[in-house]
Parts: structure tokens; sequence; C-alpha cells
């Protein structure tokens, strides 16, 4: 809670008075002024065809900002927790999801379940070094929907 303590302020203070109560006012409803920020989510295909797993990062001076891919193709970047993203040039990456692990019966030992078919995840995407996908995030919200070729 704010609170306001009004004082008598001599004439010639009066003016420096409403100057500051005004200056106060829109203080309180311009908000902190911080960094802008930016929330970004899109859809992500390789070759035209949705991609159901896997994760997509942005990277940029040594910050990244990640996501799952879900099974519509569905992003929502996140850094750390939170939803809130600096805007800025980012490279963009892609990774194949880790591998599932299912129990072998015969062995009791854990196995992958199924290969990810690699062509899905081109190798260049996968580093900052050989990515040549370049995005800007700009402030607010956006979608960005992401196209990778077939390797």
């Amino acid at each position: 809670m704010i609170q306001l303590k009004l004082v008598c302020l001599p004439r010639g203070g009066r003016q420096i008075g409403r100057i500051l109560i005004l200056a106060a006012a829109c203080g309180l409803t311009a908000g902190c002024g911080g960094p802008p920020t930016a929330t970004v989510s899109g859809r992500v295909t390789v070759g035209g065809q949705p991609l159901t797993a896997g994760q997509i990062a942005f990277a940029a001076d040594g910050t990244l900002l990640a996501s799952a891919i879900g099974p519509d193709g569905r992003y929502q970047l996140r850094n750390g927790n939170s939803t809130s993203v600096p805007p800025g040039d980012y490279t963009v990456l892609l990774a194949p999801p880790p591998p599932e692990l299912i129990e072998d019966p015969k062995t009791t030992e854990m196995r992958p379940a199924a290969p990810v078919d690699p062509s899905r995840y081109p190798q260049k995407y996968r580093s900052p070094e050989t990515s040549d996908l370049r995005q800007t995030i700009p402030p607010g919200n956006s979608e960005i929907d992401l196209e990778f070729p077939l390797d």
C-alpha cells in the first residue's frame, strides 16, 4: 500500500509539491520501467511437417532460452522458469529429444525404446557455431513459427 503524506509548503513550494505529486502519480501508472521483455511461442516444422518432440533453443551472448516441442509441434520459449524472455537477436538451435528408456525384460537393464529419426533433426542446427538460422525477438508477445529443411 502506498501512502502519500500531505505537507504544507510555503507559497513558492506549492508548485514543487504539485509537480512531485504529479511525478509520483505518473510513476505509479508507468510501472517500474525495467528493460523490455517478450513472450514467444510458435510451431516447429521440418520439411513442412510438424516436429512432434525435441527441444528448440534461442542462443545469444551467454543467454539460452529453451522449450520442449509438444506433440503438436508447438513450443513456448522459457528463460529458466519464466516465459518472459529478453528481446534481441538469437541463433536458433534444434535438438532431438533425450532417448526414452525402457527396461529390457530379458536382462532388466534399461535400453533406448526407439531410435530417433536423425533426418528430422538436422545436425547443423544442434550447435550455435554451425546453425545459420537467426531470429529476432521483438518486445511484446510474438508467434514465431520455425521451419527447418530436411537434411
